[in-house]
């Protein structure tokens, strides 16, 4: 069985972006000893920086401070986090 073709319809097309998103990095994926895990981590860090830029959109500071090269701005993180 196909796991992707029984995943809830309401997942289907975020998978599908995340699959896209990650599928630019195939290079770097494929060079990796494990490319599997390689592949997870890059959508991992392609998710982590959506989130990022949606808080700093929203004025929210509890993230990492981070300069993204499409935002050009800093994210500053509360203490004690």
């Amino acid at each position: 069985m196909i796991w992707r073709k029984v995943l809830h319809p309401s997942l289907k097309p975020h998978l599908e972006h995340q699959i896209r998103e990650t599928f630019k990095h195939r290079k770097v994926i494929r060079r990796s000893s494990d490319p599997k895990n390689a592949q997870l981590w890059v959508a991992i860090a392609n998710i982590s920086k959506d989130m990022a830029e949606i808080k700093q959109k929203l004025g929210i500071s509890n993230t990492k401070t981070v300069v993204f090269p499409s935002v050009k701005k800093k994210v500053s993180r509360k203490k004690g986090r």
